[in-house]
């Protein structure tokens, strides 16, 4: 996620927008984008976890789930993050809901 940004700062919570590219697994066609027809952006949810603060077992805290934005790939992504209870973003978590798997 090195495309992070932070934009919108309201009440401590900042809007922070990214891009995901997901490609096939198949290692025989490279450059192939996840096909459109057997994405559903709802299949994919991703959660940042905090390197800076954590939750009461010592893990970094996690931040409220989102998923893929758009229709084809690269995906736009945007989380809801408190940076004042949640610390910095260092990692996340990520969900895939269908059968075919992605490299990310």
């Amino acid at each position: 996620m090195s495309s992070l940004e932070t934009d919108i700062i309201n009440n401590g919570k900042k809007l922070i927008k990214g891009t995901v590219v997901l490609k096939q697994k198949n290692l025989n066609v490279v450059g192939d984008s996840v096909a459109p027809s057997i994405l559903d952006t709802s299949s994919v949810a991703l959660k940042l976890i905090s390197a800076s603060k954590s939750d009461g077992s010592g893990k970094g805290k996690v931040g409220k789930q989102t998923f893929l934005e758009g229709k084809t790939s690269p995906f736009n992504i945007e989380f809801e993050w408190n940076h004042h209870s949640m610390g910095n973003p260092g990692a996340f978590y990520i969900e895939n809901f269908m059968q075919q798997e992605f490299f990310l």
